[in-house]
């Protein structure tokens, strides 16, 4: 989360992680890949972290950003690690 220019987390891609870096993730959690392009419930994850991230009042300074992102981040990561849909679909 330091250098978000340059994250080397497997989920954390700049300001946004694409759906392909969410499913890479899942695919790591779960240990294989999707058989049907990506995994169920991915663009369901993408969204909600884009409304969470949107839902904040506007930030004073550049470090309030990136807090609110981190706290995002962790969000989406404790929501794919969590969610027992993730592991019964």
């Amino acid at each position: 989360m330091q250098e978000l220019d340059r994250p080397s987390n497997l989920l954390v891609e700049g300001s946004s992680p694409s759906i392909g870096k969410i499913d890479q993730f899942l695919s790591q959690l779960l240990g294989y890949k999707s058989r049907v392009g990506i995994h169920p419930g991915v663009q369901n994850y993408k969204d909600a972290f884009e409304k969470m991230k949107a839902s904040s009042a506007p930030f004073n300074n550049e470090s309030e950003k990136l807090e609110h992102l981190k706290v995002t981040y962790n969000h989406l990561c404790v929501a794919l690690a969590t969610d027992v849909r993730v592991y019964v679909r």
